[in-house]
């Protein structure tokens, strides 16, 4: 996920703001409820924005979403793969 963090914020700042980070989760082709109770549990102390672990949580939350997987609050919190 690292080079996917990269490319939403080359300037290599502290966190993608929610705008570039909603926009990109959009595209994984999930329903907007689903989207929002994923950044609920990535972005769990509301900073409205995704530093590197809220963005890997996120993509985790996403690929289990994907694969009809439920999303529990836990799988946030595990470290990146």
């Amino acid at each position: 996920y690292q080079h996917l963090l990269s490319s939403l914020d080359p300037s290599g700042g502290r966190a993608i703001p929610a705008s570039a980070a909603a926009e990109f989760l959009s595209r994984s082709g999930l329903p907007r409820p689903t989207l929002h109770a994923i950044w609920t549990l990535a972005d769990s102390r509301n900073e409205g924005a995704l530093d590197a672990q809220g963005f890997y949580a996120a993509m985790r939350l996403v690929a289990h979403a994907q694969a009809g997987e439920p999303m529990a609050p836990g799988l946030a919190s595990l470290p990146p793969p």
